[in-house]
């Protein structure tokens, strides 16, 4: 009696706190009371029933609690700050005349003490991880009121060894009973339906039992498929064959259905098959060798996850996307062809795939996902093609014996922490189309001696470079405003920077490299840098020796003609530069049209600009800081083009220039560029005239 008493009052006090629902109303608490002292009544007169059926096993009724459905009936669920006292439990039929019908989501999951509980016949439902790693539960018997069981309610019970499905069973959930590895046989009622995965990773699993009457599935040597043999539902996990025949017709692998079978080696798939669903192969750990046919056209994510003995494998041409995850975890895959009908490579496609040593990527690929080869440490070289236009975040992390990498044309964007930790690289080329570079995209690249920063990056990303140890200088691009938050911290080598005029702001730690930096080259004025806002932990750049000025990076604005039938295309652009009729350098324009004007001082200059096949054009320039005057907005440098619009450029184009040259009409948009091509000290018709009979004689423009 005393220990019943102490169960009612312990129900008492659950009720009070969390049978408000039936308590609450507008009469006031005294209603409320009188309400919850009734359902406390109720609930002792109800675990007594429960107690007494369970002979002498303690119950911890009293461990539980109660929410109201919609309905008006219950569900019942344990507190999570209960979980770990929760051994042995009978439910209440019901409370207060309610009754029990719900085992709630996720209710008792993680009751890693739980060994053994009742379920009332009241319940029709146990829903989505009503008992999720309830690893001590042996076994349960389901009552015949139950329609539905939900996905994951039964997941990683690893110790559950038995269980009963009734007949009432109308739907087992997606991955319902995942990793119960101690169940050795299953039996699917007559109307019951099976979700992807239900029975997937029960690595003792032998055999899966169907009734004769079935209306969906067939047991065919303890292998569950549909009425028509054309999708496997389940391989059990525990058979022992080390190979498998598909039945004729199959056309779809499901969702997680060879998952954990250990026991397979090799697997060829019949040319029938056009799916291999999410996670299908999934932690086949022996499984060395398989054959995809042509017929199938879509591998879903997780299709070969953790199948860490397989080593190649080739994918059929009639797939065209490699999806998330479908590789992951596969640390012995030394070599892969992926085909030119591939458009994109997902996230965490290869991911771990540590004995991949090289690949490459066709150029119908376009994205590569989110740490799509992260963590794989063989990985050498990689060809990245022109047609990919983003890096996600992470696609390379890791990869520490990565040495040297060419990030094409193509590409706008470098993912968060893209190339991190890869401890091998020395040395990567950015083009100008690359706009941003996220956040710790290099961090950690310990062996980097130097990196080109495209003069297109606007983004630069906190820690980008951090902990770059080897790094020793580094040029910001003038297109940057802001040095972002510790973006070169830790680089402890760093001797020289180079930071543009349009630098407004260095964050805070973006320098602080715990050493010294000998020399800033600032483009800017003294006056301008006083105003840079730096923010602390900042002092190897406020320590340094700043050199303002004379250091900059011009655009020139390149207009290049396609050249005529037969004569070379333009090449060789560059720009004399002249004082007072000496010339005192030559620089080379490069691909993205940019002039470096290092060293050339402040003053009065003429710009030639000149490439092979074209005529030449001069500027005269003022200096000014390293910036020259006189070409505002960039220099536009047309040379001979299609003048005529016919397509080509040939010597119509040159004779519709002479005319315009003539008659200073007939062309519009379109400057004509020419030189004193004959040498007699003026430019005029005889030049045009030159020039149009050297087109004749060679099929070249003058140069």
């Amino acid at each position: 009696m005393k220990k019943f008493l102490s169960v009612i009052a312990a129900a008492a006090i659950l009720i009070g706190s969390t049978i408000a629902y039936a308590g609450t109303s507008e009469n006031g608490s005294d209603t409320a009371m009188e309400e919850t002292s009734n359902m406390s009544e109720t609930i002792g007169e109800n675990v007594a029933e429960v107690y007494a059926d369970s002979g002498d096993v303690e119950n911890q009724a009293e461990l539980l609690e109660y929410t109201e459905l919609e309905d008006g009936t219950l569900s019942v669920s344990c507190p999570y700050y209960k979980r770990d006292k929760l051994t042995n439990v009978a439910i209440p039929t019901e409370i207060d005349g309610k009754p029990v019908t719900s085992i709630g989501d996720g209710a008792f999951g993680y009751c890693s003490n739980l060994t053994s509980i009742v379920i009332p016949d009241s319940v029709t439902s146990i829903n989505e991880g009503a008992f999720y790693g309830c690893s001590s539960l042996t076994s349960i018997v389901i009552p015949d009121s139950v329609t539905s069981i939900e996905r994951y309610a039964f997941k990683d019970c690893s110790n559950l060894a038995s269980i009963t499905i009734p007949d009432s069973v109308k739907g087992i959930g997606h991955c319902a009973f995942w990793g119960c590895s101690s169940l050795t046989t299953v039996t699917i009622p007559s109307l019951t339906r099976v979700s992807s995965g239900a029975f997937a990773n029960c690595t003792n699993l032998k055999e899966i039992e169907v009734d004769e009457s079935s209306r969906y599935y067939i047991s065919e040597n303890g292998v569950l498929l549909d009425k028509n043999k054309e999708i496997i539902f389940c391989y059990p996990a525990g058979k022992t064959d080390k190979s498998y025949q598909f039945p004729n017709g199959v056309r779809r692998i499901s969702i997680y259905a060879f998952c954990g079978c250990s026991n397979l080696t090799s697997i060829v798939i019949p040319h029938s098959v056009e799916i291999i669903g999410r996670g299908a192969f999934e932690r086949c750990s022996n499984l060395a060798s398989i054959m995809i046919p042509d017929s199938v056209t879509s591998i879903d994510e997780g299709a070969f996850e953790y199948c860490s003995s397989l080593a190649s494998i080739m994918i059929p041409d009639s797939v065209t996307s490699i999806d998330e995850g479908v590789f992951e975890c596969c640390s012995s895959l030394a070599s892969i062809m992926i085909p030119d009908s591939i458009t994109s490579i997902g996230d965490r496609a290869f991911m771990d795939c540590s004995s991949l040593a090289s690949i490459m990527i066709p150029d119908s690929v376009t994205s590569i996902g989110d740490e799509a080869f992260g963590h794989c440490s063989s990985l050498s070289s990689i060809m990245i093609p022109d047609s990919v236009t983003s890096i996600g975040d992470g696609a390379f992390e890791r990869c520490s014996s990565l040495a040297s990498i060419m990030v094409p044309d193509s590409v706008t964007s470098i993912g968060d922490r893209a190339f991190m930790d890869c401890s091998s690289l020395e040395s990567i080329t950015i083009p100008n189309s690359v706009t941003s570079i996220k956040s710790e995209a290099f961090s950690n690249c310990s062996s980097l001696l130097s990196i080109t920063l495209p003069n297109g990056v606007v983004e630069i990303g906190d820690y980008v470079f951090k902990s770059c140890s080897a790094l020793q200088s580094i040029s910001i691009p003038k297109s940057v405003t802001s040095i972002a938050y510790g973006s070169f911290e830790g680089c402890r080598n760093l001797k020289t920077v180079t930071i543009p005029r349009n630098v407004k702001k260095i964050e805070e730690r973006a320098f602080n490299i715990y050493s010294d930096i000998k020399a800033v080259y600032y483009s800017g004025s003294e006056s301008q840098w006083d105003k840079i806002e730096i923010g602390n932990y900042n002092e190897p750049i406020t320590n340094a020796t700043v050199h303002f000025g004379g250091i900059d990076l011009y655009p020139i604005e390149i207009e290049i003609p396609s050249p005529a039938e037969g004569a070379p295309e333009v090449t060789d652009m560059e720009v004399t530069v002249t004082q007072d009729n000496s010339e005192i350098s030559t620089i080379p324009i490069d691909d993205e049209g940019m002039l470096d004007l290092s060293g050339i001082a402040d003053g009065d200059y003429s710009f030639t600009f000149t490439a092979l096949n074209c005529a030449p054009r001069s500027y005269n320039v003022t200096v000014q800081d390293g910036v020259p005057s006189g070409l505002d907005d960039g220099v536009e440098l047309h040379l001979y083009g299609d003048i005529t619009g016919d397509g080509i450029v040939d010597i119509k184009d040159v004779a519709k220039a002479n005319m315009h040259f003539k008659t200073g009409s007939g062309l519009t948009g379109y400057e004509l560029s020419v030189s004193d091509v004959n040498g007699d000290g003026t430019i005029d018709i005889k030049d045009v005239a030159k020039m149009n009979a050297h087109f004749k004689q060679t099929g070249n423009l003058w140069h």
